[in-house]
Order: structure tokens, then C-alpha cells, then sequence
């Protein structure tokens, strides 16, 4: 009796490793799935970082070019002005003299 006993619970047992190898391998499969999944994510997230960097180098290209221009229009316009400052400053000089000869002029009429 003891022997079938013993017979029963060994394959009681076998059952149980078998089952117990069954669900090892469904979980190992699930994590298999789920660590492809986990890849997956971080290599589009990895490809999305790099885009949004190359946009970004991209506009501050562009931001320090389109500076440039602007600042050296901004110095165009500054010569100009004090071009045109100092032809006012000469035209302004001139009609000061003309105003005092004609007012010495006026005078000895």
C-alpha cells in the first residue's frame, strides 16, 4: 500500500512539474512579449529625442542667422541716420549763415 502510495504521489508530482513547466513557459512567452514591447518604446522614443534635438539645432540656426541679418540692417540703418543727422546738422549750419547775411544785408539798406 505504501508503494502505490509512494507511485501516486509521483506522479502526483510529475503532474504538478509538468503543469508548473507549462506555466513557466506561457510566462516566460508573456515576458518575452512584453520585453519586445518595452524595446519597441524606447527605440521610438530614442528616434523621436533625436528629431525634436535636429529641430531644435535647426531653429537655432536659423534664430542666430536670421540675428545676424537683423542686426546688420539695424547698423545700415544707424549709418544712415547719422548721415542723414549730420547733413540736417550742415543744412541747418548753412541757412543759419544765410539768415545772418541776409539780416547784415538788410541792415546796410
Amino acid at each position: 500500500m505504501t508503494k502505490i502510495y509512494y507511485k501516486l504521489l509521483i506522479i502526483e508530482n510529475q503532474d504538478k512539474l509538468n503543469q508548473n513547466d507549462y506555466l513557466g513557459e506561457i510566462m516566460n512567452m508573456q515576458q518575452n512579449i512584453i520585453n519586445g514591447c518595452l524595446i519597441l518604446i524606447i527605440t521610438m522614443l530614442i528616434y523621436q529625442n533625436q528629431q525634436l534635438q535636429d529641430k531644435v539645432m535647426n531653429m537655432n540656426e536659423f534664430s542666430q542667422s536670421s540675428t545676424v541679418k537683423e542686426m546688420d540692417k539695424l547698423k545700415k540703418i544707424e549709418t544712415a541716420i547719422s548721415n542723414n543727422a549730420s547733413n540736417i546738422q550742415l543744412v541747418i549750419n548753412s541757412s543759419e549763415k544765410l539768415e545772418k547775411k541776409n539780416r547784415c544785408e538788410h541792415r546796410y539798406l
